[in-house]
C-alpha cells in the first residue's frame, strides 16, 4: 500500500512538470514575442492597416474595431456594462427605510484613509483637505506656492485634484496646527499634481519650501456650521415648506432656534414620535443675527419638525458631523 502511494505521488509530480513544459514551449513558439495584451498593426490590405490585439498563450490575435483604432488605451480595456440606477418606486419597504436612515448612510459612505492615524473609515467621519495654488505676486524670481485648506478640491477655487483626510475631531485639528504636524497631510498625489507647476520632480519637492497651512480650528468649525445652515434652508424651503411641520405628524428630527435668540421652543408635539432634537449653531463671538445672512433667512421663532425625506437626512448628517467635531 505504501509503495502504491509513493508511485501515485511521483506520477502526479511528473504530470505537473510535463504540463509546465508544454506551457513554456507554447509561449516560446508564439509567432510574435510581444507583451500580452499589446496591439500591433497587420500588413495593409487594400491600403488600410488593421490593428490586432495580441492574446496570451499563443492564441490567435483578434481584430480591433475601427472605431477604437485611434484610442489604444480604450482598445485594450475590457468593456463593462454600467449598472442602472434603481428607481425609487422600485425599492422595497426595507430599502426605502434604509435610504432615509442617516446612520446607515454615514456607515455606507465611501471608505477613505486617514493620513494621520492610517485608519480606514467611512468618509462621513473624516475631514477633507485640499491644495490650492497661490500664484506668484509678479516677481520673476518668485516661485509658485501651495496652500493646504479644509474642504474637498471640487469645492475650492484653484485647487489641485487630490484630497487627503483626517479624523473629524477638534483635538486633531489642534494637533495639526502645532509646529509643522500639518505637513503629513500633503500626500504624494498632491506633490505629483503640483510638480508641473514648479517644473520639478515630485520626489524632490520639499513640503516646507512650497506649502503653507491655511486651515485653523475656527475656519473648519464655521465651515461645518455653514453646511448645517445650508441643509436646513434647503429642507425648509422645499416645495413651499412641504417638509416642515408644527407637530401632530411623524417628524424625523426637530430643529430648535439657536441660543442667542432665547427661544426654548415647544417640542412636546414632536417627542411622541421619538424625533431627534438639534439646535441651530449660534453666531460667532462679536456678531449678531443680522450679520449672518443664512440665519436671517431662516428666522426661526419656534421649534420646527422636518418630515422624513432625503433632504431631511442631509440635515441630520450635517448636524452629526458638527457634533462629532465639537464633542
Amino acid at each position: 500500500m505504501l509503495m502504491r502511494r509513493q508511485d501515485d505521488a511521483v506520477l502526479r509530480a511528473l504530470t505537473h512538470q510535463l504540463n509546465s513544459l508544454r506551457r513554456i514551449a507554447t509561449t516560446a513558439c508564439r509567432p510574435h514575442d510581444e507583451a500580452p495584451g499589446s496591439t500591433a498593426a497587420k500588413p495593409p490590405v487594400d491600403g488600410k492597416a488593421e490593428l490586432l490585439r495580441r492574446r496570451n498563450y499563443g492564441n490567435p490575435p483578434l481584430p480591433i474595431s475601427p472605431l477604437l483604432v485611434g484610442d489604444k488605451p480604450r482598445a485594450n480595456r475590457k468593456p463593462k456594462a454600467s449598472r442602472e440606477q434603481q428607481k425609487p418606486e422600485d425599492l422595497t419597504e426595507f430599502q426605502q427605510a434604509l435610504a432615509l436612515n442617516p446612520y446607515a448612510l454615514a456607515l455606507a459612505s465611501p471608505v477613505r484613509h486617514c493620513t494621520l492615524t492610517s485608519a480606514k473609515l467611512p468618509k462621513h467621519f473624516l475631514l477633507p483637505f485640499s491644495t490650492s495654488l497661490i500664484p506668484p505676486s509678479g516677481s520673476p524670481s518668485e516661485k509658485s506656492k501651495a496652500s493646504l485648506q479644509s474642504g474637498h478640491h471640487s469645492s475650492l477655487s484653484d485647487a489641485l485634484p487630490a484630497t487627503s483626510y483626517v479624523l473629524n475631531d477638534a483635538s486633531v485639528i489642534a494637533h495639526l496646527s502645532k509646529k509643522s504636524h500639518w505637513r503629513t497631510l500633503v500626500t504624494e498625489r498632491m506633490k505629483q499634481h503640483f510638480a508641473p507647476t514648479v517644473q520639478k520632480n515630485a520626489k524632490t519637492i520639499n513640503v516646507k519650501d512650497f506649502w503653507s497651512w491655511n486651515a485653523d480650528a475656527t475656519q473648519i468649525r464655521e465651515r461645518l456650521e455653514r453646511d448645517v445652515l445650508n441643509a436646513v434652508m434647503e429642507a425648509t424651503e422645499y416645495e413651499s415648506g412641504r417638509l416642515v411641520s408644527d407637530g401632530d405628524v411623524e417628524a424625523a428630527c426637530v430643529i430648535l432656534p439657536c441660543d442667542f435668540r432665547g427661544f426654548a421652543g415647544n417640542v412636546a408635539d414632536f417627542m411622541g414620535a421619538g424625533a431627534m432634537t438639534h439646535r441651530l449653531p449660534g453666531p460667532p463671538a462679536g456678531t449678531t443675527a443680522s450679520d449672518i445672512p443664512m440665519s436671517r433667512r431662516l428666522d426661526l421663532e419656534k421649534a420646527i419638525g422636518l418630515l422624513k425625506h432625503d433632504l431631511t437626512t442631509k440635515v441630520q448628517l450635517a448636524f452629526d458631523r458638527l457634533a462629532a467635531h465639537t464633542t
